[in-house]
Parts: structure tokens; sequence; C-alpha cells
């Protein structure tokens, strides 16, 4: 659950079921030639709205995001459970791939840990 800024213009928002992406911006960097730094441009911390970060993999796709039901002064309410045998899909294994869990075995390459795994 995600609740606004309680003040004067918005008291008492309700409640509204909720998914956890769609809408939600993520901080964008960028280079300034002439400072030669690396920053957030004009303070704008989640003004970069993606595709990739946004994507709805499985549930009610059609509930709004948080970030958009507490931008509207309403209270989110996101149900979910974790499906530990869910099925594999292409966005998993791209995920998996990445973390070198195809290719080191059931933990993945030598030192990750897991339930039940080495060290545990």
């Amino acid at each position: 659950m995600n609740y606004p800024t309680l003040n004067q213009s918005c008291p008492n928002p309700p409640f509204v079921q909720s998914r956890f992406t769609g809408g939600s911006g993520v901080v964008q960097a960028a280079y300034n030639a002439s400072t030669g730094l690396v920053g957030i441009p004009n303070n704008n911390y989640y003004g970069l709205i993606t595709e990739g970060w946004n994507s709805c993999y499985n549930g009610n796709c059609g509930l709004p995001s948080e970030s958009v039901v507490v931008t509207a002064c309403e209270s989110s309410v996101t149900i979910f459970t974790v499906d530990y045998d869910a099925p594999v899909n292409r966005e998993t294994q791209q995920v998996e791939s990445v973390l070198g869990f195809g290719n080191g075995g059931r933990w993945g390459p030598p030192g990750w840990r897991g339930p039940g795994g080495p060290g545990w």
C-alpha cells in the first residue's frame, strides 16, 4: 500500500486497487558538456518513463499503476503473490542469463547463494 502526502488539498485519499508497474518514471542521467559532469537534468528524478520499466507481465494489466494512483490523491493497494513455480518466459530467461544462472548450475555462478543452496 502506498499513499500520497496528506495535506489540505489531499486530506482523505480513497483506496484504489492497483498494480506495481505502469506510468512509473526512472532517473535519467545526462552528461553536461560544459561542466564535464553527469547529473540529473532539471532535478527531474523520475521523468523518464520507459516501456521496459512499466511492462505488465502478468496479473490484471488493466489496473492503474501505484505511481499514477498516488499522484491522483488516492491510496494504492497492490495485492500480489510470489509464484515459485511460475512458467518460464522470455523475460525470465533473459534475467537468468544476465545473472549467470544459465551456465552455473542450480545456484548460478560460483559465489551465488540461494535458499537451500550452498552456505544455507
